[in-house]
């Protein structure tokens, strides 16, 4: 049996224009982690622990399926597909097996209602990584070098981007599998779309994808992050497509923000490497702010109250809180360079209904667990 682990992810600066051109992005890697185990069987099949989904499953020339249609499965099947073709292309001889999947997703508890809720950071693109990793190590008994890690990253990017119906960075992606903190630039889609459907994996993999960039990035060492959860989630998918109307209404509007959120991500980058903690607290602020115009100008509400609460609480003692990934609800990411002060942020945080969730950063990216 093997089992393989890949950790979850954080957006510290880059929301929505990373959905762009040439635009890059910070992001982190959290210890949450999803995980996928792997055996011999006689027979293909799959169990989602965390859906309760089971299902044997098929495949022949080149396509996967499951017994059973669920669309909770499209990730998984999207990853064990690309997976296995890819095998296939490099002529490993495919086995049968089961696989299970499971996350380490964090459990907070509602301070008004008592309710735990369940809070992932972006499960989805992990479950991939993990899945295409046991899938691939399974029949090659090989390390994850960081070869290997290039080759199921990209094998991860497609398998998101098609289980997202094309839509998506794959910074994610990146988070999951490298691990650490990441200046993450995405890859063109429109030669991503046209190389899948004319290259064997193999091929496309070894190649160099054009755009695509992640280079890690060392945080300071005295920099704390705190992370609230706002008690309700949204779906990134319908936030994407209503933000395309926004973009297709108000294309300068669009872009005046975008390019300003590019920016000061850019600037963002700069101060890391300095460790420049005024300059580093004062370009989150910024992206604060810009994330709260756009909200505004597309009426998608990617800012709620909770966002507010948490933001206003960190202001106060010299912090800064800003909503991370795509909005609408889930979790804001708050930034310091002092615990003391984090703790009390956090309790002020309680004392507000929002709910804070322990988390610490997380060097390693996928990897193989021991027994």
């Amino acid at each position: 049996m093997i089992t393989v682990s890949a950790p979850g992810k954080l957006m510290l600066s880059g929301e929505w224009s990373i959905l762009e051109k040439n635009v890059r992005c910070i992001v982190l890697a959290v210890q949450q982690r999803v995980y996928a185990t792997i055996q011999p069987r006689e027979k293909m099949s799959v169990y989602l622990r965390d859906f309760e989904l089971k299902s044997a499953c098929h495949y022949a020339d080149g396509n996967f399926s499951f017994d059973i249609e669920d669309e909770k499965l499209i990730f998984s099947k999207y990853a064990i597909e690309s997976a296995l073709r890819y095998l296939k292309s490099r002529n490993i001889p495919i086995k049968p097996f089961h696989l299970e999947t499971w996350g380490e997703i964090s459990k907070v508890e509602n301070v008004e209602t008592g309710q735990e809720m369940k809070v992932g950071f972006g499960s989805s693109a992990a479950a991939v990584v993990a899945i295409i990793g046991a899938v691939i190590q399974y029949h090659t008994n090989s390390s994850f070098t960081h070869q290997k890690k290039e080759e199921i990253f990209k094998l991860s990017i497609i398998s998101h981007y098609l289980g997202q119906g094309k839509l998506g960075s794959g910074f994610d992606v990146a988070a999951s599998t490298f691990g650490g903190a990441l200046i993450y630039r995405k890859f063109d889609p429109k030669w991503l779309q046209e190389e899948i459907t004319t290259e064997n994996l193999d091929r496309l993999v070894d190649k160099e994808w054009p755009l695509l960039q992640y280079i890690p990035i060392e945080l300071p060492a005295d920099l704390v992050m705190m992370v609230g959860f706002t008690g309700t989630s949204a779906s990134t998918k319908k936030l994407v497509q209503e933000m395309k109307v926004y973009k297709q209404k108000d294309p300068d509007g669009y872009f005046t923000i975008i390019s300003r959120i590019a920016d000061v991500t850019e600037q963002l980058i700069k101060a890391i490497k300095s460790k420049n903690q005024i300059s580093i607290l004062k370009l989150l602020d910024q992206n604060r702010i810009l994330l709260e115009e756009l909200s505004f100008a597309c009426s998608c509400h990617l800012e709620i109250e909770a966002h507010q609460v948490m933001s206003h609480t960190a202001s106060k003692y010299g912090a800064v809180a800003k909503f991370s990934g795509a909005g609408g609800g889930d979790c804001s990411v708050g930034v310091c360079f002092n615990d003391s002060d984090a703790a009390i942020i956090v309790k002020e945080w309680v004392q507000n209904g929002i709910m804070p969730i322990d988390i610490e950063f997380s060097r390693e990216g996928i990897r193989i667990e021991k027994e």
